[in-house]
C-alpha cells in the first residue's frame, strides 16, 4: 500500500512532528493544489507552531475551494483570536455556525 503525502503528513502532525508535517503538507499541494483537506490541516499545523498569519492563508485557501467548509471557518477564527483580531474572529464563528445549522 502506497501512503500519500496527506497521509504522511497527518501521521506526523498527530506525532507532534509538525514541521516534519508541514513539508509533507507542502509535498501534498504540489501534487495537488486545490485538495482543501491539505491546506486545512496545513493550517492547523502552522497554528501550533505560533505560524498564525501563515495557518490563516492555508485556511483561507481551504475555503476557497471549499466554502461549505465550517472547520475551516472555525480554525481561521482561533487563530485570528491568537493575533487579537477579535471582531474578525467572531464573524468565522458566525460562519461556522450558520453552516453547521444548515443556514
Amino acid at each position: 500500500m502506497t501512503t500519500t503525502y496527506f497521509q504522511t503528513a497527518n501521521q506526523l502532525k498527530q506525532k507532534g512532528k509538525f514541521s516534519e508535517a508541514i513539508a509533507y503538507y507542502h509535498q501534498a499541494l504540489e501534487a495537488n493544489p486545490k485538495f482543501y483537506c491539505s491546506h486545512h490541516n496545513l493550517g492547523e499545523t502552522l497554528a501550533k507552531l505560533g505560524r498564525f498569519e501563515e495557518a490563516i492563508a492555508s485556511f483561507q485557501q481551504a475555503i476557497e475551494l471549499n466554502p461549505q467548509l465550517a472547520s475551516a471557518y472555525l480554525n481561521r477564527g482561533l487563530t485570528k483570536s491568537q493575533l487579537g483580531k477579535k471582531e474578525e474572529a467572531i464573524s468565522d464563528y458566525t460562519k461556522a455556525i450558520d453552516l453547521l445549522s444548515g443556514y
